[in-house]
């Protein structure tokens, strides 16, 4: 994607074409987060090559050691822990020359028995026995941070905030109006995880999400809660109860 956005190559400068195409500058106004990610995607450009220049000429080095990196996110994999605290001081080397800072909270040596975080996931190591073999399998799945923030969120369109603090479920509002404001923050969580997290965990997100809703509607009602829930709220799609009103289904966390 960087490469899309940045096309610095003599033909469009000399012609004098638009280097960043995908920005509008019609109302003169730019966005600053992308103009900040762009510039530190330059000034991290060469950031592998440098850090790895000197360790790399070593066969087994290159062989040992792999970077990843997202953004300014990057982990650093290796077998050796004296090439990963070589590779460190090159980075704070790199830092300094390009005028970043280099965060020491942030920075962080885990060992393969040990979960550690990375763009809103935990990542571990587990070792699974089996009768006559043993295997070694990576577990990828959801920091409790980012499930709380999402369901918070889907609370936050249900319920008013109160002069004193407390919070109140706006009953006024109809059930597809919940439903268009909730299917936008659930598609992009799952977008987002749903390829690596199991099977198991977004299925109970989605009973967390059906339960608040449910909760949520049924506080208008005095009585027949659960004959006006099932005759006027509940959709089958592709023979599975699934909540709606008219048109608007609710997506869920575990179904594309």
């Amino acid at each position: 994607i960087f490469y899309k956005y940045l096309e610095l190559n003599l033909q469009t400068l000399f012609k004098k074409e638009k280097i960043f195409k995908n920005i509008d500058i019609s109302l003169n106004q730019i966005d600053s987060n992308n103009l900040l990610e762009l510039l530190g995607h330059i000034l991290m450009f060469n950031f592998e090559q440098d850090i790895t220049s000197d360790l790399v000429k070593n066969t087994n080095s290159s062989i040992l050691l792999k970077i990843i990196r997202y953004k300014n996110h990057f982990l650093i994999f290796s077998d050796s822990l004296k090439l990963i605290h070589s590779v460190k001081n090159n980075c704070i080397k790199f830092f300094t020359h390009v005028g970043l800072n280099y965060d020491w909270k942030k920075t962080k040596i885990f060992t393969n028995q040990q979960i550690f975080r990375f763009l809103g996931f935990d990542i571990s190591s587990n070792i699974l026995l089996t009768y006559n073999s043993t295997y070694q399998r990576l577990i990828i799945l959801p920091t409790k941070e980012e499930k709380k923030l999402i369901l918070a969120k889907i609370r936050y369109i249900l319920r008013n905030k109160q002069k004193n603090g407390k919070t109140r479920a706006r009953t006024n509002m109809p059930l597809g109006k919940a439903i268009s404001l909730i299917n936008p923050l659930v598609k992009n969580w799952r977008d987002y995880y749903i390829n690596f997290v199991p099977k198991s965990i977004l299925l109970k997100m989605d009973w967390l999400l059906n339960e608040k809703v449910y909760r949520w509607y049924i506080k208008r009602l005095k009585k027949n809660r659960v004959n006006h829930w099932n005759l006027n709220c509940i959709k089958l799609v592709n023979n599975k109860r699934r909540i709606a009103d008219g048109t608007y289904v609710l997506e869920l966390f575990g179904h594309i």
